[in-house]
């Protein structure tokens, strides 16, 4: 199997400058992005993994309309925490197939939903249990699984006993879930030599996958950019299509459980804390300061747009003023990839050529 993280590597074009004369050193950007955004991100989410298999747990033994409202409550706050960490796409989550298991998407053909609604319907016993759960396909693991249980159709009987195999099927999803949450955790806290922290922190000529700090830099401005394309492509435009007349509410990442808009800004918010995090301006001079601050100013943007778009996701696609927000959202993204992939990059010296998701 191709490596990953040398793939990650080769993918970006750089010049043949180095990041000398920068006032600050790529160590140090680094440092600050793993110690105050990626570890504490981690956290946060296998803290609330946990929180959502306990209300798993708490709905198969009480198997009531309150407890099944509080785990669809904690679903919503598990989407959020996931949107903070879903597009670190480097180390871990991109690892042993952390990442399809997390969020099986796009499923383009709905394979993936056929599968967990076959595991409802033939009350599958090897879904039921963790261990034996992890070895089946990512589509039946994750999100997207445990949404379509909590939510979708049939999803009623989970408040009476009627739903007790459909809750054991949620009790191991979750449970899945909260397991490959602390392996991400885990992973991102190692210090050891070969760990993704130490060998990003240590690029030297016998590092594996950074050699010195344009690879260092490479791999951050790499997140980012792809991190905004991967919300365009896969999350807005599907959902968008040409019109609002052609609108696709149900093309829509999360849209059984109305998460679409809170994931959504919940990405933005990451690469916002991603960037913030790295002290980009700090490390630069004139107008190329100006540029690096200018990207805060576009990520307020899609941040105060969702914010004033109707949650329920059919009611964008029916409502033309929310429809033209959300497109307006587009755009920013758009702007931003802009800035981050041809401005900022050789401000540092460095230039992108490619995009993770071509060939898509």
């Amino acid at each position: 199997m191709r490596n990953v993280f040398t793939g990650l590597i080769v993918a970006v074009v750089l010049t043949a400058t180095a990041t000398h004369g920068l006032a600050r050193d790529a160590n140090d950007i680094v440092h600050d992005v793993i110690a105050d955004y990626i570890r504490p991100a981690t956290t946060a989410l296998k803290t609330r993994a946990n929180t959502m298999h306990a209300a798993a747990n708490v709905l198969c033994e009480e198997s009531d309309t309150v407890s099944l409202e509080t785990a669809r409550e904690e679903f919503s706050a598990l989407v959020k925490d996931w949107g903070q960490v879903e597009l670190l796409r480097l180390g871990p989550l991109v690892q042993e197939n952390r990442l399809e298991r997390m969020l099986f998407w796009p499923d383009r053909r709905g394979r993936g939903l056929k599968q967990v609604r076959d595991v409802i319907r033939t009350s599958d016993e090897t879904a039921l249990d963790v261990a034996s759960l992890s070895e089946k396909s990512v589509a039946v693991q994750g999100l997207l699984a445990l949404e379509f249980t909590l939510f979708g159709n049939g999803s009623e009987a989970l408040a009476s006993k009627e739903g007790a195999v459909r809750c054991q099927y949620a009790q191991a999803i979750t449970g899945n879930i909260a397991n490959l949450a602390q392996e991400i955790e885990t992973a991102w806290y190692d210090d050891g030599p070969q760990a993704i922290s130490t060998l990003w922190q240590n690029p030297s000529d016998t590092n594996p996958l950074f050699r010195d700090g344009r690879e260092q830099l490479s791999a951050l401005f790499k997140i980012v950019g792809d991190g905004i394309e991967i919300v365009r492509v896969q999350r807005i435009g599907p959902f968008l299509d040409d019109s609002f007349e052609k609108a696709k509410p149900k093309s829509a990442l999360f849209w059984r459980s109305d998460n679409t808009i809170d994931v959504i800004a919940s990405n933005f918010d990451a690469l916002n804390s991603i960037v913030r995090a790295a002290n980009l301006a700090d490390a630069l001079e004139g107008d190329a300061v100006r540029t690096a601050e200018s990207v805060f100013f576009e990520f307020e943007n899609a941040a105060r747009t969702l914010q004033a778009i109707n949650r329920p996701t059919a009611d964008i696609a029916a409502k033309a003023e929310d429809y033209a927000k959300f497109r307006y959202v587009d755009i920013v993204g758009q702007s931003i990839e802009t800035i981050m992939r041809e401005q900022l990059s050789p401000a540092f010296n460095l230039s992108s050529g490619f995009s993770s998701l071509d060939g898509d």
